[in-house]
């Protein structure tokens, strides 16, 4: 294997936390997404799970993979970097509709006594 090839594959860093917030974050929308769709709900397609799960692998890509070991040497990358988080994550999770299917995908529970009292219209 090649030094570059080597540099490349010894580059990728796997964040824990970041990771399992990423993580998290899909299954929790798919779970949701999943309830919606098994309801009737034909309003979230197949391409919003698509959009959400792209957001955040440019979330993934641009945080964790060698982008963010060579983001500090070259200028170019750190560019890169920024374009994933700014121009190319958020309309792709802006595009999946997430608020009701992460709503929809918290357990009972967590939906009626942490988030209910949050979105609650008061006025």
């Amino acid at each position: 294997m090649s030094a570059d090839w080597q540099a490349f594959w010894t580059s990728w860093q796997f964040d824990f936390w970041l990771v399992l917030m990423l993580l998290l974050s899909a299954v929790i929308y798919a779970r949701g997404w999943w309830r919606l769709r098994s309801r009737g709900v034909a309003y979230f397609g197949p391409w919003q799970l698509a959009s959400m799960n792209g957001g955040l692998l440019a979330i993934f890509l641009a945080l964790q993979s060698p982008l963010e070991a060579f983001g500090a040497l070259l200028l170019q990358i750190h560019m890169l970097q920024h374009l994933l988080l700014m121009f190319i994550a958020p309309p792709l999770i802006w595009l999946a509709r997430p608020e009701l299917p992460l709503l929809m995908g918290l357990p009972r529970p967590v939906r009626q006594l942490i988030a209910a009292p949050l979105i609650r219209d008061e006025g």
